[in-house]
């Protein structure tokens, strides 16, 4: 367990319910780069990754390592359902390719519950630092794909995420405007730019005219955001043309960070 400097007894906690968990603790918040510490640190041959609000089953653990053994695939994504009602929250986009024992073909992931081989993490890295929070497993999803890693839904690898709708609506906003600015400069074609800028204000719209978001922490992450364009915009890795139309399908159809929360 990566503890990311909690001050709400969790470490204790731990220690004293699964004395057999390794914790490591750093001294500070640093989003999702603390996942990677993890991931140097673990020994495994499969990694699963669970945010500290999500729940899984030990079936579904168990489900992971048989999927891993039994396909190709090199990540896998879950369906993310409400911890209270049960009710589906997000699931990535399988309108691609279906394949009923090698999953469903998918362009991206939502990190709150997922799981991938050792040698992608040695290959491409864990998340990007940068990022601090979401969107950051879009991005690295953009280097798998771009290596060729096969990324696979399972629908029976389910967990339960118990979300604070207040900090997604409002703190949260902000890192998805600021985000999704470094991953456009970053990954998509000039020619896609327009289009999926259309879309995104679309969003926000609908986003914010029903109250899943606030106008005021998109602008300041969008302003953020291109306060690093630059940066990005030098070191772009685009995506090419079917890798673009892979990400679109996988991302905008169906499922993907499209969902209200």
């Amino acid at each position: 367990m990566v503890d990311s400097s909690s001050t709400d007894g969790s470490v204790s906690l731990v220690r004293k319910k699964f004395p057999g968990v390794k914790i490591i603790r750093l001294k500070e918040n640093v989003g999702v780069a603390g996942y990677n510490q993890g991931f140097r640190q673990a020994r495994g041959v499969y990694f699963i990754v669970c945010d500290c609000d999500v729940t899984i089953g030990n079936e579904v653990a168990n489900l992971v390592t048989t999927v891993f053994t039994e396909c190709d695939a090199d990540i896998l994504a879950f369906k993310i359902t409400d911890f209270t009602t049960g009710e589906i929250i997000d699931n990535p986009s399988h309108s691609i390719e279906t394949d009923t024992k090698g999953g469903y073909q998918a362009a991206n992931f939502n990190g709150s519950a997922w799981a991938m081989r050792r040698r992608v993490f040695r290959k491409i890295g864990g998340y990007n630092p940068e990022y601090f929070i979401y969107l950051a497993e879009m991005e690295l999803s953009a280097r798998a794909l771009m290596k060729n890693y096969k990324l696979r839904y399972f629908p029976d690898l389910v967990c339960r995420h118990n979300i604070n709708k207040a900090v997604v609506r409002n703190k949260g906003k902000y890192f998805v405007a600021r985000n999704w600015v470094y991953f456009i400069v970053k990954y998509l074609p000039l020619w896609s730019i327009p289009l999926i800028g259309v879309w995104s204000l679309s969003k926000v719209f609908y986003d914010t005219s029903r109250g899943y978001g606030m106008a005021g922490s998109y602008l300041a992450g969008f302003v953020d955001g291109l306060k690093k364009a630059l940066y990005y915009f030098r070191n772009r890795t685009t995506f090419t043309f079917k890798e673009t139309v892979k990400f679109v399908k996988g991302n905008f159809n169906v499922g993907g960070f499209t969902n209200q929360w």
